[in-house]
C-alpha cells in the first residue's frame, strides 16, 4: 500500500501522538509547508535521527528540487 496523502497518514500520526485524526493532518500539512518555506529561504532542514531535507538539481534539466538524505538510523531500521 502507498499512502498518498497526509489524510490517509493522519489515522497513525493520530494514534502515536495522542491527536485527533483531523489536528495530525493539520500538523502534516503545516509541516510540509513549512519544509518548502524554508527550503525556499535557503535553509536546511533537518529532523534528527530521521534526515535532512535541503535544496538540490535535478541533473536532467539543472531545475531546483527537494533533496532528502536519510540519517543512518533510518537505514539501519530498513535494513533489518
Amino acid at each position: 500500500m502507498t499512502i498518498k496523502s497526509a489524510t490517509q497518514l493522519a489515522p497513525h500520526i493520530a494514534f502515536m501522538a495522542r491527536l485527533t485524526p483531523a489536528q495530525a493532518q493539520q500538523a502534516l500539512e503545516a509541516i510540509g509547508t513549512a519544509i518548502v518555506h524554508e527550503i525556499k529561504q535557503g535553509h536546511a532542514v533537518e529532523f534528527e535521527n530521521f534526515g535532512l531535507f535541503d535544496l538540490g538539481t535535478r541533473p536532467s534539466d539543472n531545475a531546483p528540487a527537494l533533496r532528502f538524505r536519510q540519517h543512518k538510523s533510518v537505514k539501519e531500521a530498513l535494513s533489518k
